[in-house]
């Protein structure tokens, strides 16, 4: 049987934030439609890892090691990419009677038994961060994952722009064709592509992007409902 545990009470037990941060963290998480997990990642309160480490010693779970679970495609149609963005939940391995998902917040007790009824398999859970489960879902679910993936790939990009900054600029000519596909492939490109693409999937009216110190909070209004 599945227990509930708080997730902001065991990280102030374990002294990792204060009633402040937390009571703020919460009215954020409703604000913007997050996970308290996500919300404390976000504003820099506490990291992906550390809430991984607390939750898994609280609740005796395991923690997602990709040497021990190596992305397997073929588990991709297990789960619709829809119920895996939504739910932020992932396949990890299957055998005929038990399925191993991912998830970065293994207390969502709902979601793990609708995985249950949806593949009428007993369900395990493992932690992760949300860094490992996009990279996760981009690698399983390839151009479906949308913007998980370019996200993944904006950050990539990042580290990579950082270590060329210490190189020496190329004084090569490059041909107007090769300009034309590095833009049409750049990361941020490819980002309004995909909310474009999920929005029209959600049968979405609007787009809301609303830029914060830390993150961007895109939402879509579906039927009237945002």
């Amino acid at each position: 049987m599945r227990t509930k545990k708080k997730l902001g009470k065991m990280l102030f037990e374990a002294g990792l934030l204060t009633e402040a941060q937390l009571a703020k963290a919460v009215k954020d998480q409703q604000k913007y439609k997050l996970k308290l997990g996500q919300t404390l990642v976000r504003e820099g309160i506490v990291s992906g890892s550390q809430i991984a480490d607390i939750v898994s010693k609280q609740l005796k779970i395991d923690k997602y090691q990709p040497d021990k679970y190596p992305i397997d495609v073929a588990l991709s149609k297990i789960i619709p990419v829809e119920i895996v963005q939504k739910h932020q939940v992932v396949p990890l391995s299957k055998d005929r009677f038990l399925l191993t998902v991912a998830m970065t917040d293994p207390m969502d007790i709902d979601t793990l038994d609708k995985i249950e009824v949806l593949t009428n398999t007993e369900v395990e859970v493992v932690i992760c961060t949300e860094k490992e489960l996009n990279h996760i879902i981009s690698s399983m679910y390839g151009s479906l994952s949308g913007i998980g993936g370019v996200l993944e790939g904006i950050e990539e990009m990042e580290f990579e722009r950082s270590d060329e900054s210490e190189q020496q600029p190329l004084t090569e000519d490059v041909e107007v064709g090769s300009l034309h596909d590095m833009v049409e492939e750049a990361p941020v490109i490819r980002l309004v592509n995909s909310i474009l693409a999920q929005a029209v999937r959600e049968g979405a009216s609007d787009i809301h992007i609303s830029p914060e110190k830390d993150f961007v909070q895109v939402r879509f209004r579906v039927d009237g409902r945002l």
